[in-house]
């Protein structure tokens, strides 16, 4: 699948929203720089590909998952504005699971807004609802000037510049760690439980990895 429109990433995720699939399997290609924003505007609010449904937890409710391959080839999204206040989970992807993947997108100018559970690239990885061994794997990414901040300082937030959250999956004796690797961030990030790369990481390893801003933490 080949991406090059705003419209054909919000179809996208309208396609893993409605259930209509979680692209396991098959891999996403970006092709061309795309804008959800112009500068200093935030008049698109993007729905983020994924995640939960209900505001009363931060995994609760229905989740919507992408368990395919995106692959950015460089390319850049820029300007994009998420705000999801009243509700957990933010970001370009809502949920990431295995065996899914993204490598080699740049977003520039990120704004990130929720409850919690949220980076600007993923919101949360993992929901304990699969079965086998596996690593989900974000690789070669980019976040530049970003801005993430969780709005309910009552609870652990769980905020991270690149992923919110990284949990293992674990069912049926299964354990599906998070491998994130030659990923760069700079920008400001607030809220507790709060991370430059991931905000709450367990089951996950980062290498080689760079961040350069401001955290606020308020634990």
């Amino acid at each position: 699948f080949y991406i090059y429109t705003a419209e054909q990433l919000a179809g996208l995720a309208t396609l893993v929203n409605n259930s209509t699939s979680n692209f396991s399997g098959k891999t996403i290609h970006l092709e061309a720089d795309i804008w959800l924003n112009s500068d200093n505007d935030n008049t698109n609010n993007w729905i983020k590909i994924g995640g939960c449904t209900q505001s009363s937890g931060e995994i609760s409710g229905t989740i919507k998952a992408f368990s395919g391959t995106f692959h950015g080839g460089g390319h850049i999204i820029y300007n994009m504005y998420c705000n999801n206040s009243g509700y957990f989970q933010a970001g370009l992807f809502g949920n990431l699971q295995y065996p899914g993947s993204i490598d080699s997108l740049i977003l520039i100018n990120p704004v990130t807004i929720s409850n919690g559970m949220m980076g600007a690239l993923v919101a949360f990885i993992g929901n304990n609802s699969n079965s086998g061994n596996g690593t989900v794997n974000i690789s070669e990414c980019m976040v530049i000037n970003e801005q993430v901040q969780g709005v309910n300082t009552s609870s652990n937030n769980n905020v991270g510049g690149l992923v919110g959250a990284a949990y293992p999956n674990k069912q049926s004796g299964g354990y599906c760690t998070t491998n994130i690797q030659h990923c760069l961030v700079t920008g400001s990030i607030t809220g507790q439980y709060v991370g430059g790369i991931c905000g709450n990481s367990q089951g996950a390893v980062c290498s080689n990895c760079y961040f350069a801003g401001t955290i606020n933490s308020s634990y």
